[in-house]
């Protein structure tokens, strides 16, 4: 549509300064299709003596007519929720410009962390893990709650806890978990004893995340002599139990980064489809154009031209 008429009048002396108006003659000595011939029309509108909508008229070739066709914010929106920066490529007629390379080159590093980082936890998980079977010992562990149970709960009966003493067993598999956890609830219904949790299973998450946590497992690290129930009271640990709860530490610390990158990710399409939406929309508004045939009369000949309409927008 509408322009602001002194644009309309700027526009029209440009226009005629660079594209005289050539003789018939003129324009049939020329060898071949070798310029643009330009024909702007002015149309006023009926009762509104500022709108006038211009309408440029350029003998092109085909190839030009797709790049000015008005693109759907819709689709571009979309396409970038989906890969961000393909709706700015889509809205550029599939040029990537600085706009689509950026989301792009964003999507891949943001990818590249979580997919590092995500490796980086899981070896640091490895390590940790393997550094508690080597250093803890449920069975270990078991043998110190029925060294101290006299003054962790003396109510409690211990026996069937420990089911075999065989060094050739591993030591997960030479305690009743059953028992163990009947053990722990009952040493936990006295209050101030430390006793808080029960032990999951070998090999859950929270087996290895609860043996480097709480002070109640302290007894069963291989550097825990002399610990005693009052220690598991004020949370005084051997120095293994302090370098796993590190390890530990550090695996949480490179999962949180590769999390942190994920959010970024849906961030980055949802960032990247909103803008590639409004750009595209605002694109439309500003400029639109369309491809027809025109007939061109050349003297007694009457000739078929291929032309490009654009409409300029304010």
């Amino acid at each position: 549509m509408e322009v602001g008429r002194p644009l309309l009048l700027w526009l029209a002396v440009v226009g005629a300064s660079l594209f005289p108006p050539e003789s018939h003659a003129q324009q049939n000595s020329r060898d071949g299709n070798d310029g643009f011939p330009l024909d702007i029309q002015f149309t006023r509108t009926a009762g509104d003596c500022c709108s006038i909508p211009p309408t440029f008229l350029y003998s092109t070739q085909a190839a030009l007519e797709s790049s000015s066709v008005p693109r759907s914010p819709l689709i571009a929106g979309l396409l970038s929720a989906a890969l961000p920066g393909l709706g700015q490529a889509y809205a550029d007629h599939w040029e990537i410009s600085w706009r689509s390379a950026a989301y792009i080159a964003v999507e891949a590093g943001l990818w590249a962390a979580v997919i590092s980082y995500n490796n980086k936890g899981d070896v640091q998980t490895e390590e940790f893990q393997l550094y508690a079977d080597q250093h803890w010992d449920v069975s270990r562990y078991a043998g110190w709650i029925e060294t101290n149970i006299g003054q962790l709960n003396s109510s409690v009966n211990t026996s069937g806890m420990i089911i075999s003493t065989d060094p050739a067993l591993a030591p997960w598999d030479r305690v009743s978990w059953t028992r163990l956890n009947e053990v722990e609830e009952g040493i936990g219904q006295v209050s101030g004893t430390g006793f808080t949790h029960r032990l999951p299973q070998r090999p859950e998450q929270q087996y290895y995340e609860l043996i480097g946590k709480y002070a109640q497992y302290g007894g069963g690290w291989d550097d825990a002599a002399g610990f005693t129930p009052s220690d598991v009271k004020t949370d005084v640990v051997s120095p293994r139990f302090l370098e796993y709860s590190r390890m530990r530490g550090r695996a949480n610390d490179l999962y949180a980064i590769a999390t942190s990158a994920s959010y970024l990710i849906v961030a980055n399409h949802v960032i990247s489809a909103l803008e590639a939406a409004w750009s595209t929309s605002r694109a439309n508004r500003s400029l639109n154009a369309r491809a027809e045939m025109r007939r061109l009369s050349r003297g007694e000949f009457v000739e078929q031209v291929p032309h490009l309409v654009v409409t300029w927008r304010m």
